[in-house]
């Protein structure tokens, strides 16, 4: 169990966390389907939350950066905070998501982030 799965939690160890460009999703998913009526301001608040921090609207987009993590051996805890932050360098993923400290060599962690970025940058 990897530290921040500890610091969370026992009931985070086998948990599939969701980025914000999965969650929008999810929400618009169910919105499309009817099962969410357009008067839940809860719901709507939640989604429109979720759309203006979303760094992937093209959900395509967010499907190849999740891809990237997965074979790069992240957690699914890291995958999820570098989607939702996109830091820039090793260095400032390091401060925002301390746990990538495993990663003593950054030209991978760089690397990676220098995918990502290329791939939000084809959204426009």
């Amino acid at each position: 169990m990897d530290d921040l799965v500890t610091k969370l939690g026992p009931e985070f160890a086998s948990a599939n966390a969701l980025s914000i460009p999965e969650v929008v999703i999810v929400l618009q998913y169910f919105k499309d389907q009817g099962q969410i009526t357009s008067n839940n301001a809860i719901f709507e608040k939640i989604y429109s939350y979720a759309k203006r921090y979303n760094r992937f609207p093209d959900g395509q987009i967010a499907g190849e950066v999740r891809k990237l993590l997965v074979e790069s051996d992240f957690t699914q805890i890291e995958i999820t905070l570098l989607m939702n932050l996109c830091p820039q360098t090793a260095e400032e993923a390091k401060a925002l998501i301390p746990e990538l400290a495993r990663f003593e060599n950054d030209d991978h962690l760089n690397q990676t982030l220098e995918e990502i970025a290329r791939l939000k940058n084809l959204q426009g």
